[in-house]
């Protein structure tokens, strides 16, 4: 599946993201330089994309379930993705590797 870039005021599209292998659910512009943006996807995992180039330059996996959400931290060197395995997951841009994990257990009540 693909993210697309779109010129509102022209009605056109500028520029199509290809790389995830299932629909994309959410994404999030980097806020510092805003040259880049990560996405995530139902194929379980979040990509970083080259906003000029076109290219998927970081691809981040590990999820057990669709990805639903993704944000940067506000320096723009981190995210966080939200997924349907109830976890979510701290990724480190610049060290290229997932940093932590938070999963939601539910408790069950005894009766």
């Amino acid at each position: 599946m693909s993210c697309i870039l779109w010129d509102i005021e022209a009605q056109t599209k500028v520029q199509e993201f290809i790389e995830h292998d299932g629909d994309v659910t959410s994404i999030c512009l980097q806020p510092v330089d805003k040259k880049t943006f990560v996405s995530a996807g139902c194929d379980y995992s979040a990509k970083v994309w080259d906003l000029t180039g076109g290219k998927c330059i970081q691809s981040f996996s590990g999820n057990e379930g669709d990805v639903n959400t993704v944000t940067y931290f506000p320096n723009g060197h981190a995210f966080v993705s939200g997924s349907d395995d109830a976890s979510a997951r701290l990724f480190d841009i610049r060290a290229d590797r997932e940093l932590t994990s938070i999963k939601i257990v539910q408790k069950r009540h005894l009766q």
